[in-house]
């Protein structure tokens, strides 16, 4: 990001638009390259968000003193929370493995993630509460949208309704 910040954000010849679109292909990708299986937990969602906006910043050369709000640099940059693309991408991968049948090679393994050997990223914490943590958040997910649908959210559902749905949560 760095590199950039000397570079490219500081460039007059490009306009905030351009900048924007550029932070979208670029940045966002590297940022959130696996996210589908991250554990969102309070302190990661913050640095995900304080690191989206603070960029934005510095993309459209706010200083810290202009009192700019969130929701108006996400508005100005048609931008949403990077926590939301993360559960939006989360939610939407959950849907592909819920359409797929039970005898599925990656059923099974889904099934299985639990009992194997923790991740990296669990190491810091014990197994239990690294399941414990996504269970409940991806319980929550699904009882959040089954409450706002009054039925099952991936029954019966076209690929645009639910892509709706799903942003709709965030």
């Amino acid at each position: 990001m760095d590199s950039l910040d000397h570079g490219l954000w500081r460039c007059r010849y490009l306009c905030g638009r351009t900048k924007v679109r550029v932070f979208r292909s670029l940045v966002l990708p590297v940022l959130l390259y696996g996210c589908e299986t991250w554990t969102l937990t309070k302190d990661l969602r913050r640095r995900l968000n304080s690191f989206g906006t603070r960029s934005l910043r510095r993309i459209l050369g706010y200083h810290w003193s202009d009192f700019v709000s969130n929701e108006r640099l996400l508005r100005e940059t048609r931008m949403r929370f990077v926590t939301c693309i993360v559960r939006e991408r989360q939610l939407r991968l959950y849907g592909h493995v819920r359409l797929l049948t039970q005898d599925n090679f990656i059923e099974d393994v889904r099934r299985k993630r639990y009992y194997e050997k923790p991740c990296r990223r669990c190491q810091r914490q014990s197994f239990e509460m690294c399941k414990r943590i996504y269970d409940s958040e991806m319980s929550r997910r699904i009882k959040f949208l089954s409450q706002k649908n009054r039925t099952d959210p991936w029954v019966g559902y076209e690929q645009e309704r639910l892509r709706r749905v799903v942003c709709f949560t965030c």
